[in-house]
């Protein structure tokens, strides 16, 4: 048995019954909070250079989110190898969400850190996807075709991140023309669909995830004023909570998990409900700190 047959022994093939995984869903919230600050990217400039920005960054965030929709229908993404990939690829893509707003300064490095974080992104789908292939020499052949058209794309990526100013998004918009005429030079008709359903399912996921957060982000900004300090803790705590309700979830048998989950909930119902206690005595009695903070 080779390396790569026992590598492939990690990974769990889905069927037509296959639906969305929670950890997808988790995946989807990182791809969405870097969706939301390309937002913030245009806000830094006016007209039609903002918006050629914005679509390029939005196009690049999309097209690696649709890589690893495809991967998630070929194997299962919360089991084994391919649930290690995930969180590395969520990792990376939290890197490339908080470079988005300052990809196009002059005086940052964060488009070098956008073009890093993305390698790793669409690199580590491309290893995965390609045992996930097995013996399938159709599947194998495109997949390398695409890790050739990916590695084109990322030179390209690399090249604006390292020239910077107003020739980065050209580079950067020839990277995603790249990216995106690869699909038609490969032939897509060698790809696998095992399940129409969960496609189906994890682009209409995205999208109510992207709708839900657009109308906070929209709430947030006619709210007037804005206090982090106590919002800031209670994400936090949640996403504290969240997270290791996940890990001592993982791998387990789903039984009980009703009842975790209303455990989970009362936990963080209670961590919300103090956390409101202290904004209530904040605005009651506030500090000079504050006072600084609120415009006259």
């Amino acid at each position: 048995m080779t390396v790569i047959d026992r590598v492939r022994g990690h990974l769990r093939p889905t069927d037509d019954d296959h639906r969305v995984t929670t950890l997808e869903l988790l995946f989807d919230l990182v791809f969405v909070y870097a969706i939301t600050n390309v937002t913030h990217l245009m806000e830094e400039h006016v007209g039609g250079e903002a918006v050629l920005e914005g679509i390029v960054t939005l196009a690049i965030v999309w097209f690696g989110w649709c890589a690893y929709t495809w991967l998630g229908n070929q194997a299962k993404a919360d089991e084994g190898l391919l649930r290690v990939a995930m969180v590395i690829a969520m990792a990376g893509m939290f890197f490339v969400a908080i470079s988005i707003p300052y990809a196009f300064s002059a005086d940052s490095d964060a488009a070098m850190v956008l073009a890093v974080s993305y390698a790793v992104v669409r690199l580590t789908r491309l290893a995965v996807y390609l045992v996930a292939a097995g013996d399938d020499r159709q599947l194998r052949s495109v997949v390398l075709g695409m890790l050739a058209v990916a590695s084109v794309m990322l030179v390209l990526l690399f090249a604006g991140a390292a020239v910077g100013g107003e020739a980065q998004k050209w580079w950067w918009v020839a990277a995603v023309a790249v990216d995106q005429a690869g699909v038609y030079f490969v032939r897509s008709t060698r790809w696998r669909l095992n399940s129409a359903s969960h496609f189906a399912e994890r682009f209409g996921l995205i999208l109510i995830i992207a709708i839900g957060e657009s109308i906070v982000a929209v709430g947030a900004a006619t709210s007037g004023r804005t206090r982090l300090g106590t919002g800031h803790d209670g994400r936090v705590d949640a996403d504290r909570v969240a997270l290791r309700a996940w890990v001592r979830s993982a791998g387990r048998p789903a039984v009980g998990t009703a009842a975790q989950l209303r455990a989970g909930l009362d936990r963080l119902s209670d961590g919300h409900l103090a956390d409101r206690r202290r904004c209530v005595r904040r605005r009651s009695h506030p500090t000079a700190k504050d006072a600084q903070k609120v415009p006259s």
